[in-house]
This record gives structure tokens, C-alpha cells and sequence, in this order.
């Protein structure tokens, strides 16, 4: 439905063809500067180096690692604003399991 998973795909395609960080986005686009963070695009190609997996089946893979994961990160804030392991167990139920996000980035492709 929406491009940005074209995007991440090209730019971890493009980081593992160079083994790093690149200066051209040739042979795809005619482009001579890369300015876009790199962190989920480098944890894609690790994930492709480690496992073998195609980078495109690697973007979905590691966004929906990160998708599971974000749930989780709710638990230490609330249990240490809110005083009690429950409001940290509750807001996480709430967060994955009412909340549209980050179910809805999949469909969007917004991984960064």
C-alpha cells in the first residue's frame, strides 16, 4: 500500500552489495549522496549475513522482530513511572494488544 518498504529494501540491498556504507545508489538510481539514517537498514543486513535470508525476506523479518518488540519496551517505563510490575504487565496487554501500532507500520512499511 505505501513505499517505504521499497525504500528500506533498496537501501539494505544496496549496504550489503557494498559490504557497508555506500556512495552512489547506482545501479538502481542515478544518486551520488546517501543522508538517511542506516540503523534498522544495518540490523537488516546483519540478519541477511548471519542467516543467509534474502535481504527482501530480511526486511520483514527483522520489522517484524522489531514490531513484537516494541510492546515490551512500554513494561520498564510504566512499572517504574506507575510503581507495580501490574501497570507495567497492563500497559504492555494494552500496547500489543489494543493499540493499531505497530501492527499498522507493517502494512505501512515504517520500520524507521
Amino acid at each position: 500500500m505505501w513505499g517505504d518498504s521499497y525504500h528500506h529494501t533498496l537501501i539494505a540491498q544496496l549496504l550489503a552489495d557494498h559490504g557497508g556504507l555506500f556512495q552512489s545508489w547506482e545501479p538502481y538510481v542515478p544518486l551520488r549522496s546517501f543522508t538517511y539514517h542506516f540503523g534498522f537498514h544495518s540490523n537488516v543486513v546483519l540478519f541477511h549475513w548471519l542467516t543467509g535470508t534474502p535481504i527482501l525476506q530480511s526486511v520483514i523479518v527483522v520489522g517484524q522482530i522489531l514490531n513484537a518488540l516494541a510492546p515490551l519496551m512500554i513494561y520498564p517505563l510504566v512499572r517504574r513511572l506507575g510503581g507495580s510490575e501490574w501497570t507495567g504487565l497492563i500497559a504492555v496487554l494494552i500496547a500489543s494488544l489494543l493499540s493499531p501500532m505497530p501492527a499498522g507500520y507493517v502494512n505501512w512499511g515504517r520500520y524507521t
